[in-house]
């Protein structure tokens, strides 16, 4: 079975990969629309997708991608600096709803949702479903093409339960033990990418006792 690296945030493809991408509030001053009509370009849909939502309506998601198991869905290709690496091979997503300026956080779930639910039907390598906290949608993987090719189900990786003795860590220490602890128990190397220096100096109390990452 073939597990391949996990990545944090970059929407750049490194042999492929896991993504765990947080995507920031931008200025309400940005333009909104009534309609999202976009078609995806990259090897990452649901990740462009997200974005693209955050860009046009400023919804805040956090967005977790699938492991890749099955060697079908990986092909050659090249990395801007030339040298040749795995892309993902999936199915470009073409996204046409109603979008209304100041919809509710539920219906924002649900209307990501439905966009999910359709580019799953459309041959997706893998499923997603999307839970909420208060204003912020978290998109997770939760079924994916296993090493036979068969859709099987999977447990987001962020629902890996961890222990982490009670201290004072910063942000950076205090991550980089949680993804150090779901890519030991879950078997997928996980790296991090590009990440906010000044947010990752503030120090937080935590522990955790077999609870979810």
């Amino acid at each position: 079975m073939t597990h391949e690296n996990m990545k944090i945030r970059e929407p750049a493809l490194f042999c492929p990969a896991l993504f765990l991408l947080i995507f920031s509030v931008l200025p309400t001053s940005m333009i909104a629309a009534d309609r999202f009509q976009f078609t995806t370009r990259s090897d990452h849909p649901i990740d462009e997708v997200c974005t693209a939502l955050e860009a046009q309506f400023h919804w805040r998601i956090s967005y977790e991608d699938a492991p890749v198991f099955d060697r079908d869905d990986l092909k050659n290709g090249t990395a801007p600096n030339g040298v040749p690496w795995l892309v993902l091979r999936d199915v470009p997503a073409a996204v046409d709803v109603p979008i209304e300026t100041n919809m509710p956080a539920s219906a924002r779930g649900k209307t990501l949702q439905s966009i999910l639910d359709s580019h799953r039907l459309s041959g997706r390598r893998a499923g997603f479903t999307v839970t909420q906290n208060g204003d912020i949608i978290h998109v997770m993987a939760t079924s994916v093409k296993g090493a036979d090719g068969k859709i099987q189900p999977f447990e987001p990786l962020l629902d890996t339960r961890i222990s982490l003795v009670r201290g004072r860590y910063d942000l950076w220490t205090l991550v980089t033990t949680i993804l150090s602890q779901v890519s030991q128990i879950r078997g997928i190397p996980i790296t991090i990418g590009t990440v906010s220096t000044n947010l990752f100096t503030m120090g937080v109390t935590e522990e955790a006792n077999n609870e979810a990452a």
